[in-house]
């Protein structure tokens, strides 16, 4: 896994989820989250207004907002696994509030692509 540091707009935060962490933690909010199909995936989305995706980003992301409210955003998260072996392949989550306090939009994509050093 990468760190990625990013600073824009005067914000700054750091990103290292790990994946066997981000893995056991995804078992706690599994009545969050809805199971769509493709031809080589299973995608997990969340569904409605998730306590869930607040604890994944504060805990895997170390993400904390401050003078809005975590219950204020539109909020997507997408976990794509592989269908053959079942690694994660990728997670996304989308944040997005406009209203009285000012603008955030943030999206991000984590991608995965080694699993046991492969």
């Amino acid at each position: 896994i990468i760190n990625n540091h990013i600073t824009r707009y005067g914000a700054k935060y750091t990103m290292n989820p790990d994946f066997h962490q981000l893995i056991e933690f995804l078992s706690t909010i599994e009545k969050d989250l809805a199971l769509e199909e493709t031809d080589s995936s299973y995608l997990l989305k969340l569904k409605g207004d998730s306590k869930g995706l607040e604890l994944l980003l504060e805990n895997q992301y170390r993400l904390k907002l401050s003078n809005i409210d975590f219950s204020e955003l539109d909020k997507e998260l997408t976990l794509e696994f592989e269908k053959d072996t079942f690694y994660l392949k990728s997670l996304k989550f989308n944040l997005l509030y406009d209203g009285s306090k000012g603008k955030i939009k943030m999206d991000n994509l984590t991608v995965f692509s080694k699993h046991n050093g492969k």
